[in-house]
């Protein structure tokens, strides 16, 4: 199928969690700019996620083996942690050093995908792992590249800053 006729739900799920995953990214960065307990930023809205699915549970529960569980509170310490570290390093680094970090998981989606569930990933997502890669690439030659070796932008994107 071509054109919108193949969007199902799950495309619209998605396209809503990528834009409420950019905007929590934004407002972390703005943020941390007036706060500098990283914890606060992150325990709060997981104790809101907390509090919302927890009403939401008695309605789908299924009850898990021991070992899923156990699975399931590391992955949400894991997760836990991991945003807390996302939260200090947007307040700590230059936007431009961050986000390559953050677009770099989808690398490992394709690679975990090719290599443990045997999904054979398309021309279009090793493309993308190839624009991600040499992305983080230049920006790190960039950084450590002597002054007359580095990229010179033209006058108009001069006025353009990355960070305030």
């Amino acid at each position: 199928m071509n054109g919108t006729g193949s969007v199902a739900p799950g495309h619209i799920w998605a396209l809503g969690a990528s834009i409420s995953g950019t905007f929590s990214m934004v407002m972390a960065r703005y943020i941390g700019r007036y706060e500098t307990n990283a914890l606060v930023q992150v325990f709060y809205p997981n104790l809101a996620i907390f509090v919302t699915m927890s009403m939401a549970m008695p309605f789908v529960w299924k009850s898990l083996p021991m070992a899923d569980l156990a699975l399931v509170v590391a992955y949400a310490g894991f997760l836990f942690a991991v945003r807390w570290v996302l939260v200090v390093a947007l307040r700590m680094l230059v936007a431009y050093a961050v986000t390559p970090l953050m677009t770099l998981q989808f690398v490992w989606m394709a690679f975990i995908g090719a290599f443990a569930f045997g999904e054979v990933p398309g021309l279009n997502t090793l493309v993308g792992v190839v624009i991600v890669i040499a992305s983080g690439m230049l920006l790190v030659w960039d950084q450590f590249a002597p002054e007359y070796q580095k990229i010179k932008l033209p006058k108009l994107l001069d006025r353009f800053e990355t960070d305030p």
